[in-house]
């Protein structure tokens, strides 16, 4: 018997499309799938065997069915039938053996059968296998006189010889047959049905899971464990970043490489990954399946980040798409608690958000933020994934302007402010907490964070006009709601 594990993966992936091919018309065998693939001229009949395959893509139940030896002058010999309930896989080998253990089946996971009554002649001969309504499905005949579906092999089978099947195809002709000798019966010279019994399984994928930084050219890929035959669907490349389809790609234009274990997706011409996106790959169940064209893979998915777009300033980071990763330098301008940090250049300002926090750092100094520009409750804020801190600063921010109490709001949220000439109306109770101040127009709360010094002092300042001061903080919108964040009790002032 044949040692697949010795094929070559190009013969392999060859010999697997040929398998699918349709089968020349005149082949009985074309309508059922069953051909016999072997036989195996041994010096003693006790040693010879036959190879029967089934190329279809479902089971066949052969019970009833037959294998028919003839002699060299083309006597019919008794027929072998198949035990009842023998069935063959799809794409699989069944091998009858007269003896058993005389082929390398077992070992290499084939199924055999011991029986059969045949007894092979070296100048001439044919065997046939018939279905259980005694109609001849396929057959092999060489030498003269004996001849099978029109056609004979020519010369003779001496003993250690196998005549074996080039391809899959069936044209009922003496070209579908070669001749194998010596130690080269240790090689299939068509190799139709790899012995693969499981779907394949994911090794690895490219860009990996989670990975960041990627380039926008990158190639996107997935390796399994065994080599594959495309099957149908399409993948699905999402931009996570705006939850939109970037693309997909039909299976048919995928590529395979690495001996046919990776598959490449190609993006459809004019579609390009972008700078500072999240994207989502999603390889669908059955989208390939191992070489025997059975078993499809499972669903696949995995995400990955590309490079963060670098931007020139506070400003440019503000007015890009939620969902943009970027990479920008500023100078930290407040901090409250853990969660309540911003920072600033001369253009504008923005808040930081860590779900660990972020509070380490302090006013002053100067960082290079990495992150996901998020509109959270319509407050523009960088979900912070990398923070480096400058050993230098080269920003110089501004004074905070004077601003008139209506004025703080979206045009300047996330930037320092001052407000003059305002003072307490009353305390503000609503989450955290903080004050209420007027102009004596109009309202403007202060939001101090909970359970600080900021927050007993500003609560305890005199809530009457004759007490009026300036407070500088960071403009921030948070919903509807309008509010002012000092820092210290320091923004505070007469």
């Amino acid at each position: 018997m044949k040692l697949f594990n010795k094929i070559a993966p190009a013969i392999v992936a060859a010999t697997l499309i040929a398998s699918l091919s349709p089968i020349a018309p005149q082949a009985n065998a074309a309508s059922t799938g069953i051909v016999i693939a072997e036989v195996f001229n041994a010096s003693t009949d006790a040693q010879e065997w036959i190879t029967i395959a089934n190329l279809s893509t479902a089971p066949i139940d052969v019970t009833g069915w037959a294998l028919q030896d003839y002699s060299s002058s083309g006597v019919a010999q008794a027929k072998w039938f198949f035990p009842s309930g023998t069935t063959i896989p799809a794409k699989k080998l069944l091998v009858i053996e007269k003896t058993a253990g005389n082929s390398s089946s077992a070992a290499q996971g084939i199924a055999t059968l011991t029986g059969g009554n045949f007894n092979f002649a070296g100048a001439s001969d044919r065997v046939e296998i018939y279905n259980a309504s005694n109609a001849l499905v396929d057959g092999v005949a060489w030498g003269t006189p004996n001849t099978v579906e029109g056609f004979s092999i020519s010369g003779s089978s001496s003993s250690g010889t196998s005549f074996e099947r080039k391809t899959v195809t069936d044209t009922d002709t003496a070209a579908d047959w070669q001749a194998v000798t010596g130690a080269s019966v240790q090689a299939y010279a068509w190799a139709p049905l790899p012995q693969t019994t499981s779907a394949p399984v994911v090794q690895s994928v490219t860009p990996a899971d989670l990975a960041v930084n990627v380039a926008t050219n990158a190639a996107l890929s997935v390796t399994f464990d065994k080599a594959l035959v495309k099957a149908a669907g399409s993948a699905t490349i999402l931009n996570k970043s705006n939850s939109t389809v970037l693309a997909n790609v039909a299976i048919g234009s995928a590529t395979l490489s690495n001996g046919n274990k990776t598959l490449t997706l190609p993006l459809p011409a004019g579609t390009t990954l972008q700078a500072g996106k999240k994207y989502e790959v999603t390889i669908p169940a059955g989208y390939v399946t191992d070489s025997t064209g059975v078993y499809g893979n499972g669903l696949k998915t995995w995400s990955f980040s590309t490079a963060p777009v670098q931007s020139a300033n506070v400003a440019a980071v503000r007015s890009a798409a939620a969902g943009t990763i970027v990479s920008v330098r500023g100078e930290v301008s407040g901090v409250l608690g853990t969660n309540n940090v911003w920072i600033q250049d001369t253009t504008a300002g923005i808040r930081l958000y860590q779900a660990s926090g972020v509070g380490t750092l302090a006013v002053g100094q100067e960082v290079i933020v990495t992150g996901t520009l998020n509109n959270y409750n319509n407050d523009l804020e960088l979900d912070v994934s990398a923070v480096q801190v400058q050993s230098s600063n080269t920003i110089t921010l501004p004074a905070p302007p004077v601003v008139a109490v209506n004025q703080v709001g979206s045009a300047n949220a996330g930037s320092l402010v001052k407000v003059s000439n305002v003072w307490v109306k009353s305390d503000y109770t609503v989450g955290a907490g903080g004050i209420v101040v007027t102009d004596g127009t109009n309202d403007l709360i202060v939001y101090a964070q909970a359970g600080t010094s900021l927050k007993t002092y500003l609560q305890g300042l005199p809530k009457s006009s004759a007490n009026k001061f300036s407070i500088v903080g960071v403009s921030s919108v948070f919903n509807t709601t309008i509010e002012l964040f000092p820092r210290t009790n320091a923004d505070i002032t007469p």
